[in-house]
């Protein structure tokens, strides 16, 4: 076999594995949609009662549901937006994500054509940045863990939670930030002391889209390596400088 005939098999063999992990992207997306419709109807009819549970929320506690409140909770707003009260392409919302549907809800009912269009063309980067332009705010520059870490000290906090809630977005440099469980999420026995720092919107992106985390990763070990050198300076202090 030529080596030119070898790198056309390859290619092939490429270009088919991207296929199939945009098909399965997508269908995992259709998945979520009907999650948030199934959800909705047991939140609605209250169909946890029938199964033995007092609320919706120890409903969610079950360990075979296993997901984050305010997972099924967005899950269950995507769905009543975007079909119910717009009666979107199913397809189309499908092919924009769960997290990029997220980051419009705020705004999509306003023009709704054109913010499907966005969703669907832009990055989700790009298209916070066009959402933060239509609302007149300024664009945010993502900070740097090495430039943030003078001002958020661990030892200033009584845990490491704490911290990690009143830190910055490591991502987008937002101020209010929630404690992302990585790489699982607490309702898969996440452990407290693997959180990072992420707003509400990347902590959805982190949820919902498999290429957060390679996206990302940069900013992730910085984060994650700032914090040890902290940890270790704070307990080589405590020994005196002793091994």
């Amino acid at each position: 076999m030529t080596t030119e005939l070898v790198k056309n098999k390859d290619y092939d063999l490429a270009y088919l594995n991207y296929s199939e992990i945009r098909q399965r992207k997508e269908l995992a997306a259709g998945n979520l949609l009907e999650l948030g419709r199934l959800f909705k109807d047991n939140k609605d009819k209250k169909l946890y009662l029938l199964l033995g549970y007092d609320s919706f929320n120890e409903f969610l506690g079950d360990p075979e549901i296993s997901l984050a409140r305010s997972t099924v909770f967005s899950l269950i707003q995507i769905y009543e937006v975007f079909i119910q009260q717009l009666d979107s392409d199913p397809t189309l919302l499908r092919q924009i994500g769960h997290g990029k549907l997220q980051v419009i809800i705020p705004v999509v009912k306003d023009d709704p054509k054109n913010w499907l269009f966005k969703a669907k063309e832009l990055s989700r980067t790009d298209l916070k940045e066009e959402l933060r332009e239509y609302k007149g705010l300024p664009s945010i520059e993502p900070i740097r863990v090495e430039k943030a870490q003078p001002e958020f000290n661990i030892k200033d906090y009584k845990d490491y939670l704490e911290f990690v809630r009143d830190h910055g977005c490591i991502i987008c440099g937002a101020d209010e930030c929630e404690a992302h469980h990585f790489p699982k999420t607490k309702g898969a026995s996440g452990k407290d002391h693997w959180c990072i720092p992420l707003c509400r919107e990347c902590h959805g992106e982190a949820d919902h889209t498999v290429e957060f985390m390679t996206k990302h990763r940069n900013k992730i070990f910085e984060y994650f390596y700032s914090v040890i050198l902290v940890c270790y300076t704070i307990i080589d202090a405590g020994l005196g400088g002793k091994e």
